[in-house]
């Protein structure tokens, strides 16, 4: 009976496991896609700026006027980069959590396969 009850708690704590390790796998993969897009933009915008200021040189007011819009734009995505930046700073944080949680884990394991061992002697 008891032998039974400690087994089912380990797979449960292991099914638990296993959700966190998924849930940081695929929240690691959306910042990676935010980063890339966010950096790609910014990519662009740089580019859109330096195209701008050499074809339209001659239209000063009009340049400044779109290099201004342009330079707006990159400070948005610069502050999607800082947000991103946050988020990465909070996904390392749920992962030492995380892994501090599947340490605490494997020595549950370790007490509860100790316990079963001894359970299986006293019934022998």
């Amino acid at each position: 009976m008891r032998f039974e009850w400690y087994d089912r708690n380990l797979d449960t704590l292991f099914k638990r496991a296993e959700d966190e390790r998924r849930i940081m796998f695929e929240l690691g993969i959306n910042v990676g896609k935010i980063k890339d897009k966010t950096n790609q933009e910014l990519g662009n915008l740089d580019s859109r700026i330096r195209y701008s200021r050499r074809e339209n040189g001659h239209t000063h007011g009009r340049v400044e006027d779109i290099e201004r819009t342009l330079w707006m734009a990159r400070d948005t995505a610069k502050t999607q980069g800082q947000k991103i930046s946050a988020l990465e700073t909070m996904l390392a944080n749920q992962m030492n959590m995380c892994q501090e949680r599947f340490s605490n884990m494997e020595a549950a394991q370790l007490e509860l396969e100790k316990e079963v061992r001894y359970l299986r002697q006293r019934r022998n």
